[in-house]
């Protein structure tokens, strides 16, 4: 299980918990995975499985981010607590899988990853850090560093996100409707 987060990459975990505001990479406490748009791919390959292959798209072809609310709705957490009652909820969450007898945790878990590997995960997740090996290595990847490595990472993520107009911003950095 992930502890309760307000910062999430999708971890290859049972359950989680997300604040309902939580916005993680960098201090922004997005969900989502920005690096997508310039240094970086998932090596985990969760995306397609958590969410279906339009929901991925969506956020990696993009780099936009969701909240811990949008997370749980769209399949990325089990749930969204407020922040002030997360680690509560979390906490009551441990309590009850911890009621199941182990043989049984065993085999459920068994039962849902083998469905999820069938389905391609492994060869998925080795495509996955293959791509992020070759995203870090390209023209771009290599001008992105040379950029963090003059005026700072925080400054290279900036420049990075501004001209999609979420820097810093909630959601997808679109004007609420």
């Amino acid at each position: 299980m992930a502890p309760p987060f307000g910062r999430l990459r999708t971890p290859p975990c049972e359950v989680s918990a997300a604040a309902k505001r939580a916005r993680v990479p960098m201090a922004r406490r997005q969900i989502g995975y920005p690096p997508a748009r310039v240094w970086g791919s998932p090596t985990t390959a969760m995306w397609a499985s958590r969410l279906g292959p339009m929901r991925a798209k969506r956020l990696l072809l993009t780099g936009d981010s969701l909240t811990g609310a949008e997370a749980a709705e769209w399949g990325l957490a089990t749930e969204a607590a407020p922040a002030d009652r997360l680690d509560e909820r979390f906490e009551r969450l441990l309590e009850r899988v911890a009621r199941m007898p182990i043989n049984q945790l065993v085999m459920m878990k068994l039962l849902v990853n083998q469905t999820v590997h069938a389905q391609g995960l492994t060869q998925a997740q080795v495509l996955g850090t293959f791509f992020d090996g070759i995203a870090r290595h390209t023209e771009e990847g290599h001008a992105f560093v040379r950029r963090a490595t003059e005026s700072g990472f925080r400054e290279a993520v900036r420049e990075r996100d501004e001209p999609y107009g979420d820097h810093g911003l909630e959601g997808f950095g679109l004007d609420p409707e």
